[in-house]
C-alpha cells in the first residue's frame, strides 16, 4: 500500500512538472527588456526561443550548433524573413543588407561556439539572418517583433 501511494505521488509530481514546463497554451510571453534570449544557428536554420522581445536592451545568447561558420545579423524590416532583397556576391545570392536597416551583427561564429550580442531595439518588426553567401537563401532567416 505504501509503495502505491508513493507511486501515485511520484506520478502526480511528474505531471505537475510537465504542465508547468509546457505552459498554458495561451498567448506566448515575450522576453523582458534587458533580458537574454537564446538563438541557435545550424546548417541551415535559425531557432529563436521567443516570439518577440520588449523594447530596450536585449542580449542575444547565440550558439552555433552546426558544422559551418555562421554570422548573426539583425535587420529591422516589415518584409517576411524569406522576402528580403538579394544580390549576388561572388556568384552566390546574399541578402542585400545595404538596402535594409541593419541593427547589429556578429560575424565569424565558429562551429560549436557561443557568443553574445547586446543591442538596443526600438519597437518594430525584425528579421535575423546568417548572411554568409548561400546561407540566407538556404533558409537561415527568422522573424521576430519588438513591442513596448
Amino acid at each position: 500500500m505504501k509503495k502505491r501511494i508513493s507511486a501515485v505521488f511520484a506520478i502526480a509530481a511528474v505531471l505537475a512538472l510537465a504542465a508547468v514546463a509546457c505552459g498554458g497554451g495561451g498567448s506566448k510571453s515575450q522576453a523582458p527588456s534587458g533580458g537574454s534570449v537564446g538563438v541557435t544557428l545550424k546548417d541551415f536554420s535559425i531557432s529563436f526561443a521567443e516570439p518577440g522581445v520588449k523594447t530596450g536592451q536585449v542580449t542575444f545568447a547565440i550558439k552555433n550548433d552546426g558544422p559551418s561558420l555562421h554570422e548573426f545579423v539583425i535587420l529591422q524590416t516589415d518584409l517576411a524573413p524569406t522576402a528580403l532583397p538579394t544580390h549576388e556576391e561572388k556568384g552566390v545570392k546574399v541578402a542585400d543588407e545595404e538596402s535594409l536597416k541593419g541593427m547589429a551583427e556578429k560575424e565569424d561564429i565558429a562551429p560549436g561556439t557561443s557568443t553574445t550580442l547586446t543591442v538596443s531595439l526600438p519597437p518594430g518588426n525584425y528579421v535575423m539572418i546568417c548572411n554568409i553567401p548561400g546561407h540566407y537563401i538556404q533558409g537561415m532567416a527568422t522573424g521576430f517583433s519588438v513591442s513596448s
